[in-house]
């Protein structure tokens, strides 16, 4: 019996430290070990040097088959006071408008949409109504696990209806009576940087700049306008379908 057990001891002592051999070797080549918590999910670093899950609110924004509605969709009223000096009297300006952007990632990151704007405002005896559409394209950058930017280019075209109505008590120049039309085109930039709480929402930040390089009203050239300013966006995405692969490449 006793010949036995040492037969037995002496033929499962090498498998024994072969095996603990072998699993050291794992663990040193960064293998599974023992006791160790199942791997996290897939990670992918970001232009910041950050670790990004594959779950996290800004990484999910920006696969290939999102729509996203953006805060372009905005609806905003201005109320402007100006003092009458000569002959011109106290004039007060009202304006509604109206700005929704849709956009289509048809690449992971890469985004390609367009936006529609409708202005409506009232000057004395001036009102204004602007229409437009105009194509955008985006690139979506991740920063962070709740941060990315946005930088967008992008190219409109607006038309214009002026009516000017005579008042009681407000001079008016004999040729500006009735009515007159005009056309403009954009070029528009933007980069927002977008904060995302939770998936499918996300508000943000960032300077926008647009330039009118054609400007007309009733056939002649008007002045040209350059605007520089800091917008602030919201919106949100629904996923349309699903990539073959569950992460971005």
């Amino acid at each position: 019996m006793k010949k036995m057990l040492v037969l037995v001891l002496l033929v499962e002592a090498p498998l024994f430290f072969s095996a603990t051999a072998s699993l050291a070797q794992d663990a040193s080549a960064g293998g599974p070990q023992l006791g160790s918590a199942p791997p996290s999910p897939v990670q992918k670093a970001s232009p910041a040097g950050l670790q990004l899950k594959s779950d996290s609110p800004s990484r999910t924004f920006g696969r290939k088959g999102q729509a996203v509605i953006l805060s372009d969709f905005s609806l905003g009223f201005d109320y402007d006071r100006s003092d009458g000096t000569g002959n011109v009297p106290v004039q007060t300006t009202k304006e509604i408008y109206f700005d929704p952007a849709l956009m289509y990632f048809a690449v992971d990151n890469l985004a390609v949409g367009g936006s529609v704007d409708f202005r409506q405002a009232w000057a004395g005896s001036i009102s204004t109504t602007h229409a437009g559409v105009g194509p955008r394209v985006g690139y979506n950058v991740n920063l962070g696990p709740y941060l990315s930017v946005l930088p967008r280019v992008g190219i409109s075209y607006d038309h214009s209806w002026e009516t000017v109505s005579v008042a009681r008590g407000v001079p008016v120049v004999p040729e500006s009576n009735g009515n007159s039309s005009g056309y403009f085109v954009y070029l528009n930039f933007d980069a927002y940087f977008l904060f995302h709480p939770v998936q499918h929402f996300f508000f943000g930040l960032g300077p926008a700049v647009s330039w009118d390089p054609v400007a007309k009203q009733s056939g002649v050239d008007v002045s040209r306008t350059l605007q520089v300013g800091v917008n602030f966006i919201m919106g949100g995405w629904i996923q349309l379908h699903r990539p073959q692969e569950g992460i971005m490449n």
